[in-house]
């Protein structure tokens, strides 16, 4: 699915872009538009999974085992939902078979290791054994007798064959089975869609320090796509408005566009549907889709962590009673009306 209009997120990415900005600029954005049409675009979609499996998808050794990327080969693919094995080359296509008779190979190997491992541990535990009887002979000896630094030692000696036949179990594992294997992946193909907008008119207002807005009407012809690379825009126009919040401007105008407003505007009636009667203190609410659409960003644990604004994606709107005391406690955001061109602009 995708958003009715782009996301506060999607035009700061935008502008910052255009702008070669490297740390965030601090903006409000007001945005409105329509679009004529909405589709679903089909598309192919390729999944590895978590892990290797040997009855499904098609079974690929990967370049670079550390990237899931497009270089990789294929192997076999299954042929039937269940039922296939791609070690008993059971309803599979076969693409390489020298390279399926390794994977065969290297899968058998977690048998090996497995029985290997239980038989190392029958080794350690015996060992372990061996250390308690030690330490359980050693508190009937006397702490600062040479027999009692013989055990301590001889308790050591044994601590290190442990760790040197785990070591040498673990490395061999690694090398033989673990490294190998992980070049091996299942790779899923599924059809998907994903919604486009066709015919898409914008209306950005952009608030900020005048740096700022200068340096963006200098560089907004580089605002080439919005969103996605492939959205691209056409920028049709760029000026300054002037925008106002007395009283007197906001009688009789009404919203062209559908818009982002700001929920908090629109639970306290600043804001109500143009067709509620003479906007009466009682009216119904405002009613729309609402959102928690990203706005800016902070980085945290190499974390993008966005700030979410709540928004009502509405249209055929108009200003309602309680407009100047929204303005007055919501200084940071606002709405109001840009007298050039008598749209109505909800800041966030």
């Amino acid at each position: 699915m995708t958003y009715p209009l782009p996301t506060y997120s999607m035009i700061i990415g935008a502008i910052h872009n255009a702008c070669n900005y490297k740390e965030y600029r601090p903006m409000d954005i007001s945005i409105q538009g329509s679009y004529e049409s909405i589709k679903r675009e089909i598309y192919t979609d390729y999944c590895f999974l978590n892990s290797v499996m040997d009855d499904r998808g098609i079974l690929v050794k990967l370049n670079n085992p550390d990237l899931l990327e497009n270089v990789y080969k294929v192997i076999a693919k299954a042929l039937k939902s269940q039922g296939n094995s791609f070690k008993k080359r059971i309803t599979i296509e076969i693409c390489d078979e020298k390279e399926l008779d390794e994977y065969i190979r290297i899968s058998d190997l977690r048998i090996k290791f497995q029985e290997e491992n239980s038989s190392i541990n029958q080794k350690i535990s015996t060992k372990k054994n061996e250390i308690k009887k030690i330490k359980q002979e050693q508190k009937t000896k006397d702490k600062k007798s040479d027999e009692y630094k013989n055990m301590s030692d001889k308790i050591n000696e044994i601590n290190d064959e442990i760790k040197k036949i785990k070591d040498e179990f673990d490395e061999r594992r690694k090398v033989e089975y673990l490294k190998p294997i992980s070049y091996y992946a299942s790779l899923t193909k599924s059809i998907k869609s994903y919604e486009v907008l066709y015919g898409v008119d914008l209306v950005i207002h952009i608030r900020s320090d005048e740096e700022t807005l200068n340096n963006i009407k200098k560089n907004y012809h580089n605002i080439t796509s919005v969103g996605r690379s492939e959205d691209f825009v056409d920028n049709i126009e760029i000026s300054f408005v002037n925008i106002s919040d007395e009283e007197d401007n906001f009688k009789h105008i009404k919203s062209k566009y559908k818009a982002y407003v700001d929920k908090e505007a629109v639970e306290n009636k600043a804001i109500i549907k143009s067709n509620l009667s003479a906007h009466k203190v009682n009216s119904v609410p405002t009613r729309g889709t609402t959102y928690y659409i990203n706005k800016n960003y902070v980085i945290e644990n190499n974390k993008r962590v966005f700030e979410k604004k709540r928004v009502v994606y509405l249209s055929g709107y108009e200003f309602g009673l309680n407009i100047n005391q929204y303005n007055y406690q919501n200084k940071d955001k606002g709405i109001y009306i840009d007298i050039d061109n008598k749209d109505i602009v909800s800041f966030l």
